[in-house]
């Protein structure tokens, strides 16, 4: 069975965040769209198994000092998201 791409662990990853406390409708459209805006053009269509630390550096480095707030939370769903594909 193919490993599925970071994008399509990251959509089952956003389903599912409407039943967890911490996400409200708000921060999940919100992640959503950090996710389309930042990740998904560099790393979506990859294997959730094949991202490296150098392709997050290329999510974030452009954001980390325009949008300190929003870069470490796309960091930290980055993370969950790869770990969700174990």
């Amino acid at each position: 069975m193919p490993t599925p791409s970071f994008c399509e662990v990251a959509e089952r990853y956003i389903a599912g965040a409407s039943a967890d406390l911490w996400c409200s409708k708000f921060e999940k459209s919100l992640l959503h769209t950090r996710l389309l805006t930042h990740a998904y053009l560099v790393i979506g269509h990859v294997p959730v198994g094949e991202i490296d630390t150098t392709m997050i550096v290329k999510v974030l480095e452009p954001i980390w000092t325009s949008k300190p707030t929003a870069a470490p939370h796309l960091r930290w769903h980055i993370e969950k998201i790869s770990i969700l594909r174990r």
